[in-house]
This record gives structure tokens, sequence and C-alpha cells, in this order.
């Protein structure tokens, strides 16, 4: 393949790619990158344009406090190694999927894509179902409520049933307490019946 056929297929892929080479102090620890080259999808997704990017240090063109992703990058020429990551980088507002792999020496190579649009479906999925959580949970605390309400009320209800089976007893012992003692005939027999006792006791609800 050409020089003039590896650029057409360098400037016309739908990723952005660029060749960094990682920068020292004098103690041997990497400290920076810079820019090398970059492709034209490059300068499309970060606006950022090749002239401007070739050649400077990454701690001066990607807006952030320190070179994004060095340690990384350094693992990566250190090892040999190849690493996908997926990240949000707050300066440009966006998220990418990189890929860093070693190409030659002190040097490697980035290809990485724009998933914004992506992540941000991702985050509203994630909210909405944040939301519908919210929903069950609520509904789920309103039928247990319904549920309590109904076990009190049937609780109420068995007690109810519970002690008018006790009053009966009662009632039929003391119809034969005052039979032996022949007193039965001086009570008021609508006393004794058992919807007049109930009625003392257990009041309509």
């Amino acid at each position: 393949m050409s020089d003039f056929d590896i650029n057409l297929l360098f400037n016309n892929m739908s990723e952005g790619f660029c060749i960094y080479e990682l920068i020292y102090n004098k103690a041997g620890k990497a400290i920076d990158y810079s820019i090398l080259e970059v492709n034209s999808a490059y300068e499309k997704m970060l606006n950022i344009s090749r002239e401007k990017a070739v050649g400077s240090r990454a701690s001066d063109m990607y807006g952030a406090t320190e070179p994004p992703y060095l340690d990384i990058y350094s693992r990566v020429v250190g090892t040999g190694t190849t690493e996908e990551i997926e990240i949000y980088f707050p300066p440009m507002d966006k998220h990418f999927m990189i890929r860093a792999f070693a190409i030659d020496g002190d040097k490697l190579a980035a290809l990485f894509i724009d998933i914004t649009a992506r992540a941000q479906v991702e985050d509203e999925l994630e909210e909405h179902r944040e939301h519908l959580k919210g929903l069950v949970k609520e509904r789920t605390k309103e039928i247990e409520a319904k549920i309590n309400k109904q076990r009190e009320i049937l609780g109420f209800w068995a007690g109810r049933e519970m002690r008018m089976g006790e009053m009966e007893e009662i009632i039929k012992k003391l119809h034969e307490q005052l039979r032996d003692a022949g007193l039965e005939s001086t009570i008021d027999d609508s006393l004794l019946r058992e919807e007049t006792m109930s009625s003392f006791l257990f009041p309509p609800v």
C-alpha cells in the first residue's frame, strides 16, 4: 500500500485518530505527551484544527489541568498492551470511547469515537427506569396500606365472632343459674336474648 493510499485511508476514517509521544521528566516519569499527527475526523470531533494540534502538548491543547488519561497512555507504552475506555470529558462536554495501543518506542496511537448521543440516551433511559421504580415503590406502599387496613378489619370481625361465641356460653350458663335458683321468671326474657346482650357489648361500628 502506497503512502498516498495510507493517507487517503487515514483521512477518510469515521473514527478520530491521533499519534502521541510521551514526554518524561529527569526522573523518567511521564509528565505529558505531545501530539504528532491527527486525522480529519479528529478535527471534526474535537473542533481542533490539525495545524493547531500537531506539535502541541496535551496539557495545553485539551483544556485540562493535567494531560488527559496520561496514566493509561503511560501504561500502554510501558506494557505494550492495548486498552479501551469509555469516558466523559468535561472540558468538551462529550463522551468518548478510546482505544489506545503502543506503536514505537514512546509513541502510541489513540483511536476514538464520539459516543455522546448514545450516552445521553442511556442516561435518559436510566432516569426513566428510576422514575418507574419510584412510581412502583409509591404504588406498592399504597397497596400495602390497603392490605393492612383490610387485615385490621378482618381481624376485628374475627375477634367479634370469637367474642360472640363466648357470649353465647355465658348466656346459657346464666339461664341455667337463674333456673336453678328459681329466679328465671323474675327476669325480663328480652334482657337475656343474645341479640340484646351483644348489642350492649358490641355496638355497631
